[in-house]
C-alpha cells in the first residue's frame, strides 16, 4: 500500500559519548509503502508513540523507516532527545564510555605510520560508531601522502590503516588570488560596487587545466558571469544577460547573504573560512524554494550544503572523502 507522508529527513551527523546521535532537517512530502510488520526475537512488536497511540513503520526507496524511540527503547537502548539542537541521541544503558583521549588516539595513528606531529600538514579526527564498536577516525596528510585510521576508542588499538600517494592536479593546487579577490575583479569590470549587486555563484574550478573561479552576480535586471584567472587575476571570460524574475531563478532579495549562507555552512562544520577552499557558492532554486549551494574541501574531505536563502537554515548536508 502506497501513502503519502510528510516528515523531517535527518542525516547521522556522529556518535554522542556510546550513543548514536541524528539530527533532524528540512519537511518534505513523499510517498511510501507502509503496513510494515516488525517483530523482534520472533515475537511481534507494535510500536506506539508515548501517547500509546500505534506508529506506522514504511519503506521509501529501498529503506525501511520505523520509530526510533519505539524500537530502541523495546530492545533496551536509551533515548534522549534535546530540542535546543534538534538531536536525539540512542545511548547503550551501562555503556563502557571510558574512552582514550582523542589526541592519544592520534599519536597512535601517527606512532603506527612512523610520522610526527611536525610533519603534518592536516589531521582530522572523529567519533564514529562502527560495525558495534566506538572508533576514533584519524585522517591526516605528510606531504603528497594521505593517511586514514581507525582507533579502538576503549583500547587505542589500531584497528584499520589506508594510505594513499595523491599527484598534485589542477583540482588540488591552491589558487594564487582569493575569492574575494577574484570578486573585486569582476565587479571592477563591470563598474560596479558589492552593495549594487547579489552574488548568485562563487565557484573555484578548471577550464583546460587552468584553475579559474565562476563569478556570477545580479544587478538592475542584468545577470553578469565572469571566468577569473585563479594564479593570475586576469579576466578569462565575461558575459552579460538582461534576466527577468521567476520562482525558477535566483532572487535577488534573498533575506540573507552568500557570505552568511558560507558562514552558516563553515559554522556547522566546525571549520573556520581560512582552513577551507571554496568550490562551489552559488544562489539556485528548488522545488520553488530559493537556496544557496555551498561547497568547500577541507583536510581531504568535500563539504555540500544547501542553505534556505530566506531563513538560513540548513536543508541538505553531505560530507564526502575528496
Amino acid at each position: 500500500m502506497k501513502n503519502k507522508f510528510c516528515f523531517a529527513i535527518g542525516a547521522a551527523a556522529g556518535l554522542l559519548a556510546a550513543g548514536f546521535v541524528f539530527s533532524a532537517s528540512a519537511d518534505r512530502s513523499i510517498r511510501v509503502s507502509d503496513q510494515i510488520a516488525i517483530s523482534i526475537n520472533q515475537a511481534s512488536f507494535t510500536p506506539r508513540d508515548p501517547n500509546g497511540t500505534v506508529v506506522d513503520a514504511f519503506v521509501y526507496n529501498g529503506t525501511t523507516y520505523v520509530p526510533m524511540r519505539a524500537i530502541c527503547e523495546a530492545v533496551g537502548l536509551d533515548v534522549q532527545y534535546d530540542a535546543v539542537t534538534n538531536t536525539a541521541a540512542i545511548s547503550q544503558k551501562n555503556a563502557n564510555v571510558n574512552y582514550v583521549a582523542e589526541n592519544d588516539a592520534k599519536q597512535a595513528a601517527f606512532r603506527h605510520a612512523g610520522v610526527t606531529e611536525a610533519n603534518i600538514s592536516a589531521c582530522k579526527t572523529k567519533l564514529e560508531w562502527e560495525h558495534g564498536r566506538a572508533v576514533y577516525e584519524v585522517e591526516f596528510y605528510v606531504g603528497a601522502n594521505e593517511y586514514e585510521y581507525e582507533i579502538d576508542a576503549l583500547t587505542g588499538d589500531v584497528l584499520k590503516t589506508e594510505s594513499e600517494t595523491k599527484p598534485n592536479s589542477p583540482n588540488q593546487q591552491n589558487p594564487s588570488i582569493s575569492e574575494d579577490a577574484a570578486k573585486q575583479t569582476a565587479l571592477s569590470n563591470a563598474g560596479l560596487s558589492a552593495d549594487a549587486v547579489t552574488f548568485t555563484k562563487c565557484k573555484l574550478d578548471t577550464d583546460d587545466g587552468v584553475l579559474v573561479y565562476e563569478i556570477a552576480f545580479v544587478a538592475s535586471g542584468v545577470a553578469y558571469e565572469y571566468e577569473i584567472n585563479a594564479q593570475t587575476g586576469a579576466v578569462s571570460k565575461s558575459k552579460t544577460d538582461t534576466v527577468s524574475q521567476s520562482p525558477n531563478q535566483t532572487n535577488p532579495n534573498a533575506t540573507i547573504s552568500l557570505d552568511k549562507a558560507k558562514q552558516i555552512a563553515l559554522d556547522d562544520a566546525g571549520l573556520q573560512a581560512n582552513a577551507v577552499r571554496f568550490t562551489k557558492s552559488k544562489q539556485d532554486a528548488d522545488d520553488g524554494i530559493q537556496i544557496y549551494e555551498i561547497e568547500f574541501i577541507a583536510a581531504g574531505m568535500e563539504y555540500e550544503y544547501e542553505i534556505n536563502a530566506q531563513t538560513g537554515a540548513i536543508l541538505k548536508k553531505e560530507i564526502s572523502r575528496d
